[in-house]
C-alpha cells in the first residue's frame, strides 16, 4: 500500500478523535456560559471525560502505530 494512503487514513482516524474533543469543550463551554454551574455540573464533568478518553485513544493509537519502543513524550500531539 502506497505510504500516502497510510498516512491519509491515519491522520483521518486522529483528526476524528479530536473533532471528538473539540465538540465536548464547545458543549461544556456553553453549558457554564447558559446555564448555573450547580446544574450544569455534572454535564461539565461528563463533557471533559469526553475529552480526556478522546486525548487518551489518541494516544493509544499512537502507541501502537510507532510500537511501544518509542517513550511517552515522543509521542506528542501538538497540543502541549
Amino acid at each position: 500500500m502506497p505510504q500516502a494512503l497510510i498516512v491519509i487514513y491515519l491522520q483521518k482516524h486522529i483528526n476524528a478523535r479530536i473533532a471528538e474533543r473539540v465538540k465536548a469543550l464547545h458543549l461544556a463551554t456553553n453549558r457554564i456560559v447558559a446555564e448555573d454551574i450547580k446544574e450544569a455540573e455534572q454535564g461539565i464533568l461528563s463533557d471533559f471525560d469526553t475529552v480526556y478518553e478522546a486525548r487518551r485513544r489518541i494516544y493509544l493509537f499512537k502507541r501502537v502505530i510507532y510500537g511501544g519502543s518509542r517513550k511517552a513524550g515522543d509521542l506528542d500531539d501538538g497540543f502541549r
